[in-house]
């Protein structure tokens, strides 16, 4: 009988998990895998740390790998599958002026860094201006112009993070 009771004080103390270690566990989650509502921020593609661009900042423009001329951004984003040492994403960036597309292009296998604190970055990505109709000999006519870009990144499990907004652009610095 009291080996019996015994068992049984035993058994329900041990019926969960001690929440420190549940903690613990939950923090060790991988920073680099895909989760809930992925995120994407729009910023200046600097070394060092991220910094995301306002709304309604002034742009320069430079040539786009693509053809043409557009604003060179970075990326930071949440809930995208990533890596340390880089996974490839697809990266579509968009540019609008006065409310219509002005170009779309298709970066793909753009590398995205996972940065260990449940955020990731990608660069070296140009939201460019069609280049039939913004070439070097009628680039400053977008001087002062009010562009909005639109970046969509979708990694390899196919989650998709999204980030909008409206930039100055200065053609004559």
């Amino acid at each position: 009988m009291m080996t019996s009771t015994l068992l049984l004080l035993l058994a329900a103390g041990c019926t969960g998990a001690d929440p420190k270690q549940q903690e613990d566990t939950a923090s060790e989650a991988d920073p680099c895998a895909a989760g809930p509502d992925p995120a994407l921020t729009i910023g200046f593609p600097l070394t060092g740390e991220f910094t995301p661009i306002e709304d309604g900042a002034v742009v320069g423009l430079e040539a786009a790998p693509q053809g043409g001329f557009g604003v060179s951004v970075s990326a930071q984003t949440t809930g995208l599958a990533s890596a340390p040492d880089g996974v490839l994403i697809d990266a579509l960036v968009e540019t609008f002026l006065d409310g219509e597309l002005s170009a779309s292009f298709l970066a793909e296998e753009v590398s995205l860094y996972c940065q260990g604190d449940g955020t990731s970055l990608f660069w070296g990505v140009v939201v460019g201006f069609d280049s039939s109709e913004y070439n070097s000999a009628n680039l400053t006519d977008l001087d002062g112009k009010i562009a909005d870009l639109r970046v969509v990144a979708t990694d390899s499990e196919g989650n998709s993070a999204e980030g909008e907004l409206s930039v100055e652009l200065n053609v004559t610095r």
